[in-house]
């Protein structure tokens, strides 16, 4: 089913993002689904480790995510 899915088109619809510390620990990840016809981003998950929530990590990897989109 996995397999199937990267094959399609929806697959190539999706920037998934992981973004770590300045130490390089894992800080938290999350998708941009595009939809390329309406020229719209849902911006869904987002997730960050708990110990790293409230530092600007997930703000940082939004808006470089929105300069990447763009």
């Amino acid at each position: 089913m996995f397999e199937a899915y990267l094959r399609s088109a929806d697959c190539r619809n999706v920037l998934d993002y992981v973004f770590r510390t300045e130490g390089g620990d894992f800080a938290g990840y999350l998708s941009w689904w595009m939809d390329r016809d309406s020229n719209t981003v849902m911006l869904n998950p987002v997730a960050c480790v708990e110990q790293y929530r409230k530092r600007g990590y997930t703000q940082a990897a939004i808006s470089q995510g929105l300069q990447i989109l763009r």
